[in-house]
């Protein structure tokens, strides 16, 4: 599918018909990669588009995951599919788990879904039945909702007190031991240099190459920076290559916040990541 293309189109039918559409729902075929249509709908509503990307909701058989997240008919060095539409989700739909009767095989499968995906929220599901206004109303992507920015921040806590500190330059937590897609936390204290760390970020999504040496891809980026000469919290996000750094309208001083050490909390989702491509200690500023 020509994805820009796709966008025009829908565009166009949106002029056509303004007043008759609450939502667009783009349903993705069971084998496709979710990372470059999201980005594309997020990249035109920086464009000033009618259009913006409200949430990515992945739909699993819970009754088969691990078959196809363990598929062996899968080439040396490439990603399952699999693990990409649970990295790229916000809502996490776990069908079928009334097929799943023994207690440890389903958290068996949950903290393999968590392992890749820490941040998506997961609705048990039985035909795919969920209230329309749970993904319908994802605001996944909105920097100014103080109540997800403070979501973002306490489920990047509980991150980062459920497993011990691994050193990587910066503190870095690793969310899953036997898997090439992980998450990663990184944390820092220290006051960051927002143009250096837009460089940095932007070198490392753009060098997402299937074909070199290590494999590495990042496929998200989530998190809440504490820039310098600023007090306003500011969070990263990121999905395929595109990325938005921006101002939320949280401050370290309010209530929310205050009572929480300022610090930088970023979690990185991928494929074979190397916590020392996320050491920020060069975009970090440097006190006299």
């Amino acid at each position: 599918v020509d994805l820009k293309n796709l966008v025009t189109t829908l565009e166009g039918l949106l002029e056509r018909a303004r007043d008759k559409f609450d939502h667009i729902i783009i349903e993705t075929s069971g084998l496709a990669d979710p990372g470059p249509l999201a980005a594309i709908f997020w990249l035109d509503e920086e464009l000033e588009s009618s259009l913006f990307l409200n949430g990515i909701v992945t739909v699993v058989d819970l009754k088969n995951l691990e078959r196809h997240l363990d598929d062996p008919h899968k080439s040396e060095g490439s990603v399952n599919e699999s693990f990409k539409q649970l990295a790229y989700a916000d809502q996490i739909l776990l069908n079928k788990c009334d097929l799943i009767s023994d207690d440890a095989e389903f958290k068996r499968i949950i903290s393999r879904v968590c392992q890749v995906n820490p941040l998506a929220e997961l609705h048990k599901t039985t035909y795919s039945k969920i209230a329309l206004n749970t993904i319908l109303n994802i605001r996944g992507y909105e920097v100014d909702c103080g109540l997800k920015v403070k979501m973002i921040s306490d489920q990047q806590k509980e991150l980062l007190q459920a497993e011990s500190w691994n050193a990587s330059g910066e503190n870095a937590v690793n969310h899953s031991h036997d898997d090439h897609v992980r998450s990663v936390v990184i944390k820092s204290e220290a006051l960051l240099d927002l143009s250096k760390f837009r460089i940095w970020l932007a070198e490392l999504l753009w060098e997402n190459d299937k074909n070199s040496d290590d494999g590495c891809e990042i496929f998200r980026v989530k998190g809440i920076l504490n820039i310098e000469n600023d007090d306003q919290v500011y969070v990263v996000q990121a999905v395929y290559e595109t990325f938005e750094i921006e101002p939320s309208r949280e401050q370290w001083s309010s209530p929310d916040f205050s009572n929480q050490p300022r610090e930088n909390r970023i979690i990185f989702i991928g494929r074979n990541i190397d916590e020392h491509k996320l050491c920020i200690r060069h975009c970090l500023v440097n006190k006299p």
